[in-house]
């Protein structure tokens, strides 16, 4: 039986290693956000609002991304003051309204 100094000699002089290939690119094939089509554009199909609003509820990773791209809207609207048009009154208040009170519980969710 050979000993380890025997067993790896044996094993480099059979594994040789690949000598590198210069004229390619390591990587994916696609350009990974635009790989939907043919052409390199973006996935033309949209999805339902029904499948996003269910990635909101259930899926942590849609929620992050979400208050991700809210929270700095929110946060910078949050000390604003709302001056109405002429007679935008109720309109004003609404807007106040959506972006200073905290998120509502859905129903049946």
């Amino acid at each position: 039986m050979p000993d380890d100094a025997q067993v790896l000699e044996l094993a480099q002089g059979v594994v040789k290693p690949k000598a590198p290939d210069l004229d390619s690119e390591l990587g994916v094939l696609h350009n990974l956000p635009f790989s939907g089509t043919d052409w390199g554009l973006p996935n033309p199909n949209p999805v339902p609002i029904e499948d996003i609003q269910k990635m909101r509820r259930t899926d942590g990773h849609i929620r992050a991304l979400i208050r991700l791209l809210t929270l700095p809207i929110i946060s910078s609207v949050a000390d604003s003051t709302y001056v109405p048009a002429e007679g935008g009154e109720a309109e004003a208040e609404f807007i106040e309204k959506v972006f200073t009170l905290p998120e509502q519980a859905e129903a049946g969710a």
